[in-house]
């Protein structure tokens, strides 16, 4: 922006640091746990495998969603989600799912609860 005076600008600017930026970072983290996700839940897929739990924080599940385009989740009749599909079928058991927890931050106790968010059901066995 500023290349001769950048750190002069972010001194009297500062409200610019959190206005919207992301570092390279995030989508650092996205293309490393996503695509890990993916590959992981394709090994679940195969009829030899009884499937695939994937866990992971709900930031770090908020922070995915504009690059996964903001899927609708979809509460089955057992509590847990599903991703959106216009065919979602509830009598299919998934054999892949996310896990989403949040952490119960305290000072006093360690290692901290966790507490399940979401359990999203993502692929059929049909």
């Amino acid at each position: 922006m500023f290349p001769d005076e950048f750190k002069q600008q972010i001194d009297s600017h500062q409200h610019l640091i959190a206005q919207g930026a992301e570092s390279p970072n995030y989508a650092n983290i996205f293309k490393r746990t996503f695509y890990q996700m993916m590959f992981k839940f394709q090994v679940g897929a195969h009829d030899t495998s009884a499937g695939c739990i994937f866990a992971i924080p709900r930031a770090v599940w908020e922070s995915w969603q504009k690059h996964l385009g903001t899927p609708k989740l979809i509460e089955a009749p057992d509590g847990t989600w599903r991703l959106s599909k216009p065919d979602v079928d509830f009598d299919i058991s998934p054999r892949a799912w996310i896990y989403v927890f949040d952490t119960e931050v305290s000072a006093t106790h360690t290692p901290n609860k966790l507490n399940l968010w979401r359990v999203i059901g993502t692929l059929g066995n049909g």
